[in-house]
């Protein structure tokens, strides 16, 4: 966008340039036109005075009259010629005022697009630098993000491994001790066998020695 300003600055600074050149050369060439319409108007008014000037000499005694009335004709057209001309220079000089004005307001108008260009092309300077500066930080913190990023994955690994492995252990705990109970219930009941066994032995034993000592004592 501001590249786009400034391109659309810098064409128009160059297009007032050219109106300025062409403004400059229609100027010359108008005042070149009524330069030469003023000289040429001035040359007729040279040759109605001479011919104004041999006619009434040649011709005044025999025509004073005529003579009079084509003084009076050339002296008006002389007064029209000189309103022309006077004409032509208040329209040079206006013209000469219009362009003067119409060249110091463009040599302005140049000045401040050169400034406004200027201006831009600092403010151009410092925004891209800004935003660079800004571009260097968001990627340092991207690089600094994924680094946090793959040590916080590799540390939740680490943390979800020990967690299956404490669970594999609990299992294992769990199966261990229940095959220790089974094994612990089997032994009593072993031992209540083995106990029973031992008393019917001893109780049949005791009752084998009783019969005998009857037997012994009786006549």
């Amino acid at each position: 966008m501001i590249i786009k300003r400034e391109r659309e600055m810098s064409d128009a600074a160059r297009q007032f340039d050219r109106d300025l050149n062409l403004e400059r050369i229609e100027h010359q060439r108008q005042v070149t036109e009524k330069k030469n319409a003023i000289v040429l108007l001035k040359q007729q008014l040279q040759c109605v005075r001479s011919k104004t000037t041999v006619d009434a000499k040649y011709y005044r005694k025999e025509a004073h009259a005529q003579t009079c009335s084509l003084v009076r004709a050339f002296q008006q057209s002389e007064r029209a010629q000189g309103i022309k001309i006077n004409e032509l220079e208040k329209s040079r000089q206006i013209e000469k005022d219009a362009h003067s004005a119409t060249l110091n307001f463009l040599k302005e108008r140049h000045q401040q697009l050169a400034d406004d260009l200027r201006r831009w092309e600092e403010r151009y300077a410092a925004d891209y630098h800004g935003l660079q500066v800004e571009f260097e930080r968001l990627t340092q913190k991207r690089v600094a993000n994924l680094e946090r990023l793959t040590m916080l994955k590799k540390r939740r690994g680490k943390e979800l491994e020990a967690e299956r492995l404490c669970e594999e252990q609990s299992m294992q705990q769990k199966e261990l001790d229940r095959c220790q109970a089974s094994e612990t219930h089997k032994k009593h009941g072993g031992a209540l066998v083995i106990q029973t066994a031992v008393r019917s032995f001893l109780q049949r034993k005791a009752e084998d020695d009783a019969r005998r000592a009857a037997e012994s004592q009786a006549p």
